[in-house]
């Protein structure tokens, strides 16, 4: 369930649960009602760019996540989805340290609630800058080093094997490789367009190394 905050001018935004305003008998309400119609929460989701340039819009974000966190565990919600994003200002290795230091501090919050953190690997291109990825996420050479960084079971992948497709990732071999850190999926059609297939050239050039699709997948 979508979690944003309601400010209707950003995009990529959506409040299914307004978390600024959850209580506890709010909470209980919600779920006599999930439980009155057979259905059950998976996920709550805010993905912002918990990287962002700006101190104050960052901690503006990591304010808002906390609050699904609590959200997460009013509503006895394991799984609290978010994007890792991308300092546009800084290096791909300089993000790399960014992430680790918010992220710690993320996922210990999570766990001491008893909840996990995990990310999307949607590359967002063009979120921060045209042509270019805007989340430090989209491909397995990423997942091994934030999760060396982060080296916490509280800490995953939400799963979306369509944006693989797109990078010309082998999608079912990622399964099988990060089964043990996959805590949830996203699911739906997707249709192969080759001409549509992102250049490998650009990834590269936009993330060096980390960019690079040529691994053995």
């Amino acid at each position: 369930m979508a979690c944003w905050p309601f400010d209707k001018t950003r995009d990529f935004s959506a409040t299914t649960i307004d978390v600024d305003s959850l209580d506890s008998l709010k909470a209980e309400k919600i779920k006599k009602y999930l439980k009155s119609k057979g259905i059950v929460i998976s996920s709550l989701g805010y993905y912002d760019n918990n990287l962002h340039p700006d101190p104050k819009v960052r901690k503006i974000f990591h304010e808002h996540l906390y609050k699904v966190i609590d959200t997460a565990q009013l509503l006895n919600v394991e799984l609290v989805g978010t994007f890792i994003g991308r300092n546009s200002n800084l290096s791909v290795e300089d993000n790399f340290k960014e992430a680790k230091e918010e992220f710690t501090k993320i996922v210990a919050y999570a766990e001491n609630k008893g909840r996990k953190i995990m990310i999307e690997n949607c590359p967002i291109v063009g979120w921060q800058e045209a042509g270019i990825p805007g989340n430090l996420a989209y491909s397995p050479q990423l997942w091994d080093k934030l999760f060396e960084l982060i080296p916490s079971s509280f800490f995953g992948l939400n799963f979306d094997p369509s944006h693989l497709v797109w990078l010309g990732i082998d999608y079912i071999k990622a399964i099988k490789e990060y089964k043990e850190k996959i805590l949830h999926v996203h699911a739906k059609d997707a249709q192969v367009l080759n001409g549509n297939l992102f250049p490998k050239a650009i990834w590269e050039k936009a993330f060096g190394s980390h960019g690079s699709l040529a691994m053995e997948m």
